[in-house]
């Protein structure tokens, strides 16, 4: 089975070792091997939901909360792949399926062959969109080395799209860049005003600015750092939201704190009772194990 698939699909697929691995790992896309008649196949199943791209055309959106959320996943789905297997062509709104229990799930190609037409996405994804409006500058040049931090570029425009609607860069492809540093970016309006305001801006929208730096020297430099500054802005505004919910909590009214119904007195004071019993009956029982 396994020479039958080697060259064709992603070495690591083939490791019973990665599988067991990443068990655990929910916001990965899960393949296995079956063979059915002699014949070898990788096969996947999804819970029930749609994709982003679906999602969005469907007029579904997604606050903050969600975005943080789907941020951690992705990440999470990507650092359990062998080298970074996921590569910037593979980070679009495709490439994100939305449970309809509301977790995110990272779809990644399993072959390693291209397909040439339609007809042979029977077992692959369907790309509905052009990866251009995702990939960062350097990409779009001849010899320029794509290092992590084109990855982070690319994660970066996935999640702008999640929580405005919106791409962050509409027409990389189309303005013929001669330099990584050409001023052709109209950068997103939220992102300018999240790094003018400091620490006062939004939070969310300043990560994302040094995810989506034009320049590569200006970004997270790697997976791991985009990681801790986004784990730390969700940990931020999470605790942000709790304390807020238990500030909105009715309090109970002081009429309502000493009403005690006639018919349950007698009650009251047989369970005040029993529980002076109960305290006696602890101590006696604590005594003896430390005697014990």
């Amino acid at each position: 089975c396994s020479s039958d698939l080697k060259g064709q699909v992603a070495p690591f697929l083939l490791d019973p070792q990665w599988f067991k691995s990443t068990k655990k790992i929910k916001s990965l896309q899960k393949y296995v091997l079956s063979v059915s008649d002699g014949r070898c196949e990788i096969i996947t199943s999804l819970p029930s939901g749609a994709t982003l791209t679906q999602r969005l055309a469907d007029g579904n959106t997604f606050d903050i909360y969600a975005g943080l959320k789907f941020g951690s996943q992705i990440v999470s789905a990507i650092r359990a792949l062998p080298d970074r297997y996921i590569n910037p062509v593979n980070l679009t709104t495709d490439h994100l399926w939305i449970t309809d229990s509301g977790e995110g799930i990272l779809l990644f190609e399993p072959s390693l062959q291209a397909a040439r037409s339609s007809e042979e996405y029977t077992n692959c994804l369907i790309p509905s969109e052009s990866a251009t409006s995702y990939l960062p500058p350097e990409a779009h040049l001849e010899n320029q080395v794509v290092h992590e931090s084109s990855l982070v570029f690319s994660l970066g425009c996935l999640l702008y799209r999640l929580v405005t609607g919106k791409e962050a860069y509409s027409s990389l492809v189309l303005r013929g860049y001669q330099s990584v540093f050409q001023a052709g970016y109209s950068v997103p309006a939220e992102l300018v005003e999240a790094i003018e305001n400091q620490t006062s801006g939004n939070m969310v929208f300043r990560v994302l600015a040094y995810a989506l730096a034009p320049n590569p020297a200006s970004r997270f430099q790697s997976l791991e750092q985009f990681e801790a500054a986004w784990k730390h802005v969700e940990s931020h505004i999470n605790e942000e939201k709790r304390v807020k919910a238990r500030k909105t909590q009715p309090e109970k009214s002081e009429a309502s704190k000493d009403t005690c119904p006639e018919e349950l007195d007698s009650i009251s004071d047989r369970q005040k009772s029993d529980s002076e019993d109960d305290s006696k009956i602890f101590v006696v029982y604590s005594e003896t194990n430390d005697k014990d």
